[in-house]
């Protein structure tokens, strides 16, 4: 699947040095599978789920801290 690029704007506000080798060492998979997803290529319904909800716990964590 294409990531879209409302997500993928998403992400990046949230994105912070090392995500993409955490992720990818989450998935056991070489970053460049995870980077696909960032620039718009296809990628796997693994990665996007992954990255979906590292990001889904980031942004929730940063609403806790700002409460």
């Amino acid at each position: 699947m294409i990531v879209p690029k409302k997500i993928r704007d998403k992400w990046k506000l949230l994105k912070t040095g090392g995500d993409v080798s955490y992720i990818a060492g989450m998935l056991q998979i070489s970053t460049r599978n995870v980077s696909r997803a960032f620039n718009g290529e296809p990628c796997s319904d693994e990665v996007f789920d992954a990255i979906s909800e590292f990001y889904k716990k980031r942004e929730e964590k940063i609403k806790t801290a700002a409460a």
